[in-house]
């Protein structure tokens, strides 16, 4: 039987929290900073986007993007739109901050809450994030989970917030998001929360 693969239109914004100092010297001595910024900041997009996976509602790893097109999904902090207004017209769900060792469902309970859907989620980890998946189930109608409709593995090491753009998944399906610890279980992974768009 032959597979297809469809391309996902995941969208990964990342923010990436940097502290600085800003002086107050002269023009050019500004431009070179502001050049050296972009040339680290350029270097972490780079080393995030090597490290996400992709996966298929068969959990194949999939290679849908270069790496450039990777880098070209963050955004950083300082480039996102203050205006987020557009997320009113769809509903939203907050989670408190939680940790795992092994697996944690968004929502409570075994499965979590169903969200019939979705669109984004709103990832922000408790300081420096740890290696953790996101696997989307589908909803089977009675209260549990069905099969994987697809994966998105993350590395650790970055600090800040990342964008999942699930509106590829199927509409007017149901579906649960189960974070999973992608470290080793002597490591804890700590989201401080995440917020889920649906009704997409």
């Amino acid at each position: 039987m032959k597979v297809h693969f469809k391309f996902w239109s995941i969208a990964f914004v990342l923010s990436i929290v940097l502290y600085g100092i800003i002086g107050t010297g002269q023009a050019h001595a500004a431009q070179k900073d502001n050049a050296t910024t972009d040339i680290t900041l350029d270097a972490k997009k780079e080393e995030v986007a090597s490290q996400i996976k992709i996966y298929n509602e068969e959990n194949n790893q999939i290679h849908p993007y270069t790496l450039k097109e990777l880098k070209d999904m963050i955004k950083l902090q300082e480039e996102m739109p203050l205006d987020g207004s557009f997320h009113v017209l769809y509903s939203t769900y907050t989670s408190k901050a939680f940790s795992f060792k092994y697996n944690f469902s968004i929502g409570g309970g075994t499965y979590g809450k169903a969200f019939k859907n979705p669109g984004t989620l709103l990832i922000t980890p408790q300081g420096t994030a740890k290696k953790f998946s996101v696997a989307v189930k589908y909803d089977n109608g009675k209260g549990g989970v069905g099969g994987q409709a697809g994966k998105v593995s993350l590395p650790g090491g970055w600090t800040g917030q990342i964008h999942m753009n699930w509106t590829h998944l199927k509409r007017g399906k149901s579906y649960h998001f189960n974070f999973i610890n992608d470290s080793s279980s002597d490591v804890t992974v700590k989201i401080k929360e995440v917020i889920v768009w649906y009704n997409w």
